[in-house]
């Protein structure tokens, strides 16, 4: 006799998330802005800064390779992608508030203050969630190398 439980089908984990590739696409997106502002540091103006340009440039810079690699190794599932993803993003947090805190002098970047504070806690949230559902653990367990 058949028996008529019924069987659980594993889903296809090789196969990427949406959750994934969103998160992926949002910290891609970190780092093209990143990388834009070391693009752009190469032509600029010579006005009074309240940080040497050279600081500009290693920020920009590390905060673009930090965004291509743990985006490029979220996309393609690599198991150090999220821890790269979690610990970096909280270095890139840390560092962009720091840098709001201590050296942004503008009334733009006092004026917009909550907002960014909104934004910055709804990203955190919506980096942990992502990272912590099941089919997300699976694909990196089963796709990382």
């Amino acid at each position: 006799m058949e028996s008529r439980t019924p069987r659980i089908i594993a889903p296809l984990t090789n196969r990427r998330p949406a959750h994934v590739t969103w998160l992926s696409l949002g910290v891609i997106t970190v780092a093209v802005v990143a990388l834009s502002g070391l693009v752009a540091w190469f032509s600029l103006p010579d006005l009074p800064y309240t940080v040497p340009p050279a600081y500009l440039l290693i920020r920009n810079g590390l905060w673009g390779a930090w965004g291509l690699l743990a985006a490029l190794g979220a996309f393609i599932g690599r198991s150090w992608a999220p821890r790269m993803i979690r610990w970096g993003g909280l270095a890139v947090l840390i560092w962009y508030w720091a840098d709001r805190i201590f050296l942004a002098r503008s009334e733009y970047s006092r004026a917009n203050w909550s907002t960014t504070a909104v934004l910055t806690v709804m990203a955190i949230a919506f980096a942990g969630w992502v990272l912590s559902r099941r089919i997300v653990r699976t694909y990196f367990q089963e796709n990382g190398k």
